[in-house]
């Protein structure tokens, strides 16, 4: 029975490959994610390409707490807990206001101990393609793109691993509180 679920998970899911070899997540307007993926055992450092698109642009009309949400890409589960306990991903942000106004930028989101915390990375262009690793080191992260390295803290305490969860991969979600306000696509390559 599990497996034959775990199929039509599978096969309600699927997502397109675009003629470059990018899986193509589409977000569809009102929704957060683009389905349920399932993939278990990540490694403890992830390599992908990430193609910026000019979906990923959105304006809330001044509403900054939603506009600055960072919109997930992609990253994994850690210490053997729910990804909402314990996590770190890629993201994006469009800002649209101070100072980056008009710019998308790459962040980082991680779950600690149930709480999130999240900062910027670095400042992306729509239509290019970024090379990014996320590694785990034992007392912190480390974002490389495009060969420059940025190093975000983790918190080894958290480290109680339950032998019932695995390590996972966490796929793209749009928003905190806010939906997609228009179809998103994310280009993503292993």
């Amino acid at each position: 029975m599990k497996r034959f679920l775990l199929c039509i998970i599978l096969l309600t899911t699927c997502e397109k490959i675009d003629d470059d070899g990018f899986r193509v997540f589409k977000i569809n307007k009102g929704e957060h994610r683009s389905g349920t993926y399932l993939h278990n055992d990540a490694p403890y450092k992830i390599n992908f390409l990430v193609k910026v698109t000019e979906s990923m642009i959105y304006d809330f009309g001044g509403n900054t707490r939603d506009q600055y949400d960072v919109n997930k890409i992609y990253g994994f589960s850690d210490f053997g807990q729910i990804h909402q306990e314990a996590s770190i991903r890629l993201g994006w942000s469009y800002y649209t206001e101070g100072e980056k106004a008009g710019e998308l930028w790459f962040r980082w989101l991680k779950h600690t101990w149930g709480q999130h915390k999240a900062g910027d990375l670095m400042e992306v262009e729509v239509d290019e393609i970024y090379n990014v690793t996320i590694e785990q080191r034992l007392i912190h992260y480390i974002f490389t793109i495009n060969g420059k390295e940025f190093i975000v803290d983790r918190d080894i305490e958290q480290n109680r691993r339950l032998d019932y969860i695995d390590r996972y991969y966490l796929y793209p979600y749009f928003g905190g509180q806010k939906t997609a306000p228009h179809d998103i696509k994310i280009k993503i390559k292993e």
